[in-house]
């Protein structure tokens, strides 16, 4: 069966039709109150993330996947580009519409976008590929939320199916420094050990973490922390077009400490951000 057909069956006798709007991109399942022709006073905010870090999930074209939450788009249009259908959870209807819209614009053809997280619905338990946790879970309040969105990626993956995670690390030393962490959502964090017992507890296996920098937005380096001990660490820091000479002494500053932390002593648990990839058990 088409892998489209086969998915829209599957979600056709599940909770998600039941209790949310899907829609299928250029078809004419889309509610006409809220048609992609609406336009809308304000969109969703999309925090561009690089997807190289995607390329470890070796995607193939025939694979089915998965994001939880509408953005990154440049995560969710890379995935689907290199496979054959991409399904996105969002539980804001109105980040589903924006999203369509662009879809439309764009003339997507292989995305389905659900409003309703698979929760307590077996019909697609093993239906996909891979999964990519979003900024879903930015938008969490405690460690059981996170739980369960990790519990829900991992009971829809197939078996050797892969999942991808990318977060930033609660204790990378700048937010150790930093005044204003206590008022941002990186108070939300966890750190890479609390990360990986989380995964552990919702039943992932083979979990390879990888250290991340600058960041997670903008992965110029990435390294896999099951080989510390081969790691050459190079210092790297984002593109700064135009910056104060203050701003011009705190980067240098930071070089600094990142040559002394990760290359002289090797404390990758303190990298800005981590990508975690697992298998469900």
């Amino acid at each position: 069966m088409n892998p489209i057909k086969e998915l829209k069956s599957l979600l056709a006798q599940s909770a998600l039709i039941k209790n949310g709007i899907y829609y299928f991109i250029n078809s004419n399942n889309t509610n006409n109150d809220q048609s992609n022709s609406q336009v809308r006073d304000k969109h969703f905010r999309d925090d561009f993330q690089s997807p190289v870090g995607l390329r470890m999930l070796d995607i193939k074209k025939n694979d089915i996947g998965i994001q939880f939450g509408c953005v990154p788009t440049s995560l969710l249009f890379y995935a689907a580009n290199v496979c054959s259908l991409m399904a996105i959870v969002d539980k804001n209807i109105e980040n589903l519409i924006d999203l369509n819209n662009k879809l439309r614009e764009r003339g997507e053809h292989n995305m389905l976008l659900i409003n309703n997280y698979p929760e307590e619905n077996n019909s697609i338990n093993g239906s996909f590929d891979f999964a990519i946790i979003g900024y879903a879970i930015n938008s969490l309040n405690n460690i059981k939320q996170n739980k369960n969105l990790l519990m829900i990626a991992r009971k829809i993956l197939k078996s050797g199916g892969k999942l991808y995670f990318a977060i930033d690390n609660k204790d990378n030393y700048l937010n150790i420094i930093s005044s204003k962490w206590l008022l941002s959502n990186k108070k939300k964090l966890l750190s890479k050990n609390s990360w990986l017992k989380l995964l552990n507890e919702a039943g992932f296996i083979n979990i390879k973490t990888y250290a991340v920098f600058p960041d997670k937005k903008f992965p110029l380096k990435i390294y896999p922390m099951f080989k510390i001990n081969q790691i050459t660490y190079e210092t790297v820091s984002s593109n700064h077009y135009s910056e104060s000479l203050l701003s011009k002494i705190i980067r240098k500053i930071r070089r600094y400490l990142d040559t002394i932390l990760f290359d002289k002593m090797g404390l990758f648990d303190l990298s800005p951000s981590f990508i975690f990839i697992a298998q469900p058990k």
